[in-house]
């Protein structure tokens, strides 16, 4: 995935009290031990919550292509849902260059992810439709996972 999924600043911000603590002392007394143990445990703990991140994302792309295999689909339909795991939102224009296809048959294709329940258009335009799949961006978004 390109989007980053170690985010120390969530850490760092879950314990900014101390946080802010260490930085005072290292800038004070030169408590320098204290902080890197401090950054270290964060670098842990969100390493930890990023591979529960990482092993949703496998299973919910493995329900997906279970369902879409399933429902006798085509590969481009299966190489559209696993686009979506790089790109969670995205156009029919978008679709149409993925799958290097016309845009009525991008657009087929979209429908179908949208009837599969794994793809939801935003809003209510009738012309440059987006849509957006939710369960990717829940688990990216969650807290604690695994």
């Amino acid at each position: 995935m390109p989007l980053p999924l170690l985010y120390l600043s969530a850490y760092f911000h879950r314990h900014r009290e101390q946080y802010y603590d260490l930085l005072m002392a290292v800038s004070q007394h030169g408590a320098w031990e204290e902080w890197v143990q401090f950054f270290l445990r964060g670098v842990a703990e969100q390493a930890n919550e990023a591979g529960g991140k990482v092993r949703a994302l496998q299973d919910l792309q493995r329900v997906w292509r279970q369902r879409l295999s399933q429902a006798r689909t085509s590969v481009l339909l299966l190489r559209l849902a696993d686009e979506l795991f790089v790109s969670p939102i995205l156009t029919i224009t978008q679709a149409q260059h993925v799958l290097d296809v016309t845009y009525p048959s991008a657009q087929r294709n979209v429908e179908k992810l949208v009837n599969a329940g794994i793809l939801e258009q935003l809003g209510d335009s009738s012309y440059n439709k987006t849509f957006i799949a939710r369960e990717i961006l829940n688990i990216i978004e969650e807290d604690d996972v695994g």
